[in-house]
């Protein structure tokens, strides 16, 4: 009984080591930017994260992780193909608000595309918010908080854009309600708000939706997912004037909804 138990703890801690050390070391090697001039931006933004153990309090299996996890999504999500075109008819955008930054991958593509752009971030996660930190370099900066907190110390008063990419459904009614004012509260009239909503669909959904409908249901995890429409009365009643609705990477599940700061009486009031 005692060798079968040794044998077990010792393939559990092969299995560990294996994880924490091995992995990360090969997928550096596989993935990584090796180049200290990297060309495209996609590059650039990869690079960001290539030392990140080295410039943030991270560890090296957590920095990996978020390194991993920038290179699929800069390959994979249809929203780096699509930003560009809803930023173009904005001259110069100096500060901006990153509502739910994550790793603050979509930060530093921002970044990268706007050079004259100084990135600020918010996120529950106090590792995203590390690894966001640092990729933001003397760009920017990263505070943890939930998005209603957006006053929070640390965060400038005023923003020229606000972004909140596949977030809002983290949120309840009032707390949305509460953020988007507090928004309009730090824009001034004409200012940015870029927000990509997962929606209700139409049936019983795609697979990628039953499968995160079944995983919000074993983790217990809220969700609330409204239709744009909805989505656009809560901007109006908030101050906001919206623009254009527009479906994203051909899914209907996935919306995108850009909006002004308007100059109504609601747009004036005090942020809570």
């Amino acid at each position: 009984m005692i060798a079968v138990l040794a044998i077990i703890l010792g393939a559990m801690a092969a299995i560990f080591l294996v994880a924490v050390f091995v992995v990360p070391f090969v997928v550096r090697a596989g993935i990584g930017v090796k180049s200290d001039s990297p060309n495209g931006w996609r590059d650039r933004v990869l690079f960001r994260y290539q030392n990140l153990s080295q410039t943030s309090d991270l560890s090296v299996f957590a920095a990996t992780f978020a390194w991993v996890f920038a290179w699929f999504k800069l390959r994979l999500d249809t929203m780096f193909a699509e930003l560009p075109e809803f930023l173009g008819s904005i001259p110069r955008i100096e500060t901006v608000l990153d509502i739910g930054c994550g790793f603050g991958v979509a930060g530093c593509a921002l970044l990268e595309w706007r050079p004259e752009l100084n990135l600020f971030g918010i996120d529950p996660q106090p590792n995203r918010v590390r690894a966001a930190k640092a990729v933001f370099g003397e760009r920017g900066d990263a505070v943890v908080g939930r998005a209603p907190e957006i006053n929070t110390a640390g965060l400038p008063l005023h923003f020229d854009a606000a972004f909140m990419l596949d977030m809002i459904h983290f949120l309840t009614d009032e707390q949305l309600a509460v953020t988007l004012k507090n928004i309009r509260g730090k824009l001034s009239a004409g200012g940015l708000l870029v927000i990509r909503a997962i929606v209700p669909p139409i049936g019983d959904g795609s697979w990628a939706w039953k499968f995160a409908a079944a995983r919000r249901t074993l983790l217990r995890e809220y969700a609330c997912h409204r239709p744009v429409e909805a989505v656009a009365n809560m901007l109006a009643a908030a101050g906001f004037d919206v623009g254009k609705t527009q479906i994203s990477g051909g899914n209907p599940e996935l919306m995108w909804i850009i909006s002004t700061a308007g100059r109504s009486e609601a747009a004036e009031s005090k942020p809570e």
